[in-house]
């Protein structure tokens, strides 16, 4: 990892420390204070702007869901997830469920 990546995690880590409290944790809003922190006079040109939105958003996601994948590891019940053939994978995308059903074609 490069002292630059370094860099931007922290600042994305400490800002989701200080809103740790939140019921809901937006990736986006972390992305947007740790972008006014970094150019709080917005000197930047809007692309990269833009870029560094994107950047520090993922950076986001993968810090809250190592976060939050951690703490579901401690709550869930084992024996349910090992009759799924791909035990993540449903927590990750649960299933839908239909509202109404499709209108049949005629």
């Amino acid at each position: 990892m490069s002292n630059e990546n370094r860099a931007l995690t922290t600042a994305v880590a400490k800002i989701i420390e200080a809103q740790r409290d939140e019921p809901r944790i937006n990736p986006s809003s972390i992305a947007t204070a740790a972008l006014l922190e970094l150019d709080p006079k917005k000197k930047s040109l809007p692309v990269v702007l833009a870029g560094c939105h994107l950047a520090l958003r993922q950076i986001a996601r993968a810090l809250l869901r190592k976060h939050f994948e951690e703490e579901r590891e401690d709550d869930e019940d084992g024996e349910e997830q090992s009759q799924l053939p791909f035990p993540g994978l449903q927590k990750r995308y649960p299933a839908s469920t239909r509202a109404a059903a499709a209108p049949a074609m005629a």
